[in-house]
Parts: C-alpha cells; sequence; structure tokens
C-alpha cells in the first residue's frame, strides 16, 4: 500500500505569465545570486534523463512532460524525503505515475498515479512514512502516461536520477543562519544541491504564480540546466 502525498498544481493563466517572463530582462536586486554549481556527478554511461513529447490520440493534443531535473549529470539532494517535480503542457485522459526506484533494485520504493487536467507543475512529496534515501545511493524517479493498460510497455515514461549527498559543516551552519527560504535556495545553488534548490524557488512560485521576482528566479534556475525555454516553447 502506498501512502497519500501532497500534490500542488500551477494554473494554465500563470503559466502563460512565465512564458512572458520568459523575455523580459530581469531587474537587479540585493538578493544573493541564484547561481547553481553542478557537483561533479556525471550520469554512467548509457544512462541520461528523458524530457519531451508523451502521447497523442485523436481525443486530445500531444502532451509533452518535463521533469524539473538536470539531464547531463546526477542531481544531488540533502534531504531523506525530497519533493520532485515536472511540467505537462495540457491535461489527459489518461493518468500519469510516478515511481522511484533505487539503480539496481526492480521494485520500487514508492509508486502513485496522478490525474491531470490541465497545463501544470506537479509537486509530489515523498512521503514521511517511507525510509530515507540513503546517502550515496543512486536512484531513478519516473513519470510515465498510462495509455495503454494491456502492454505497459508501450506507455511513454521519462526518467531521471539523484542521489542523497551530505551537507558539509559550514554549509549546515550557513543554512541555518539563512533568514529566508530565497537564501537558502542561493546557499543550496552554490552547494550544487539541484533538489533542494529547485525545491524552494518552485515552492515560493507555487505559492504566489504571479509574483514578478518568484517567477524570475524560477526562470533563472530552470534556464541554467536547459529548461526554461522548453516550458516557454509549450505554451
Amino acid at each position: 500500500m502506498f501512502s497519500v502525498l501532497a500534490i500542488e498544481a500551477l494554473p494554465i493563466s500563470s503559466h502563460a505569465e512565465l512564458a512572458v517572463a520568459a523575455t523580459k530582462p530581469i531587474a537587479q536586486k540585493s538578493q544573493p545570486r541564484l547561481r547553481y554549481t553542478p557537483p561533479k556527478l556525471p550520469l554512467r554511461r548509457g544512462l541520461r534523463s528523458t524530457q519531451g513529447a508523451g502521447s497523442r490520440s485523436p481525443s486530445f493534443t500531444m502532451m509533452n512532460v518535463t521533469l524539473l531535473a538536470p539531464s547531463d549529470h546526477l542531481g544531488q539532494t540533502a534531504a531523506g524525503h525530497p519533493n520532485f517535480y515536472w511540467h505537462v503542457s495540457n491535461g489527459s485522459p489518461f493518468p500519469l505515475q510516478f515511481a522511484l526506484f533505487e539503480r539496481g533494485v526492480s521494485q520500487p520504493i514508492w509508486v502513485k498515479r496522478v490525474t491531470v487536467k490541465q497545463a501544470e507543475i506537479i509537486k509530489l512529496a515523498m512521503p514521511k512514512v517511507l525510509p530515507e534515501l540513503k546517502p550515496g545511493k543512486e536512484y531513478r524517479w519516473s513519470v510515465s502516461i498510462l495509455r495503454n493498460p494491456v502492454d505497459v510497455s508501450l506507455n511513454p515514461v521519462f526518467h531521471a536520477f539523484l542521489t542523497r549527498g551530505n551537507l558539509t559543516p559550514d554549509q549546515e551552519t550557513q543554512l541555518k543562519a539563512a533568514t529566508s527560504d530565497r537564501d537558502r535556495a542561493a546557499l543550496y545553488a552554490e552547494a550544487g544541491f539541484w533538489y533542494d534548490t529547485v525545491d524552494a524557488i518552485a515552492t515560493r512560485y507555487l505559492d504566489q504564480p504571479t509574483e514578478a521576482t518568484r517567477r524570475e528566479d524560477l526562470l533563472t534556475l530552470l534556464d541554467q540546466v536547459g529548461l526554461s525555454k522548453l516550458l516557454v516553447q509549450r505554451r
């Protein structure tokens, strides 16, 4: 039995504003720079995160799925129970299925089905009742479109990879001293913890998607791993 998890969705109108924001110059702010420094953790040979077009049928338009994760290196998290984010370009009559695996283990750690009715950014929180991710272990998470219940091998699937890393004592001290989620996000980004950075920035954005600086922060971060253009093109 799988636990219930938190799901947050972004309305379609906010995605239009997000696309418009990408065409405007980002104003200078006195806040810490949001610069993501990728860790030296290349994906193993033959592995690569996947993004792109997912499904077409006579009853609905092509769905594009974008996992908010780097595609060319192993993203880090400092959290034992991280949050996961992805974007869908439109609604679907078929449910989506999220799955989390430890690398080399066929049995999933966690599986959850999600219904999508509109274009949105989806946030999934890993339930606290599950065992924490183990430091140094590699994990794969995937989102599939369940359009074929008979032959699941025909279902489009998109996947990304992550590992749990350890913060240094100095980094932990700086994070405890940070006075805002934005400041903590900047520290996580500099330390190379993608999943914690995108969690802080995307959560702020989803709370107030019409606030300009929050849109700019999200676009700035996504652009550093080649994702902001993908989101804009899908509007």
